[in-house]
């Protein structure tokens, strides 16, 4: 009994560990921390992002849901959530289909960002890392249509490796969000 006790006490320490260590997350990481987006910069990125009934909303490493719920239930928008994490996927899938029942109108899938095609979305989601967002340049210059928009937490796009194909179109400073347009 004193060895299952043991085990749980450190497993509870290594868990609460990743938890604290996933909030201070260092940019240039290789592996996608466990942030979430708070409701109210969900409902600005919706709004910086002019997201509507016509806009079809992508989230890239959609995480617990709640941009596309958001996007989705107060803006009407048809949204995807893309997530490779199955615990993230998991929570999203809870959320969208039973907290918010929005399932008629948010589509999640579980799978890499870099095997889904993103050449339907008319707006990004986006809150990745500087390395995650280097890497996927590549990908978003062969898919992504001209005039979509990519509504960026945190971090700003490596616009110099779009080769004048992307431009900022709006930085809200205050709630740190970047908005970019595919101009090509």
């Amino acid at each position: 009994m004193e060895f299952i006790l043991i085990n749980a006490i450190i497993l509870t320490v290594i868990i609460l560990l990743l938890l604290v260590l996933s909030m201070v997350w260092p940019p240039d990481s290789p592996w996608a921390p466990f942030w979430t987006t708070k409701p109210n910069i969900a409902r600005r990125m919706c709004e910086v992002g002019k997201v509507s009934k016509k806009t079809i909303v992508y989230d890239l490493g959609c995480g617990t849901g709640t941009a596309i719920g958001i996007a989705a239930k107060e803006f009407g928008a048809p949204c995807a959530g893309i997530e490779i994490d199955p615990l993230r996927f998991v929570n999203a899938w809870i959320n969208i289909n039973w907290r918010w029942k929005l399932s008629d109108q948010v589509t999640l899938v579980r799978d890499n960002f870099f095997n889904i095609d993103l050449s339907k979305a008319d707006v990004f989601f986006i809150y990745l890392i500087p390395n995650a967002l280097k890497r996927l340049t590549p990908k978003f210059l062969k898919e992504v249509k001209k005039g979509a928009l990519f509504v960026s937490y945190i971090y700003p796009m490596p616009v110099e490796m779009f080769n004048g194909k992307l431009k900022l179109t709006k930085h809200d400073s205050k709630n740190k969000i970047f908005v970019y347009k595919m101009i090509r």
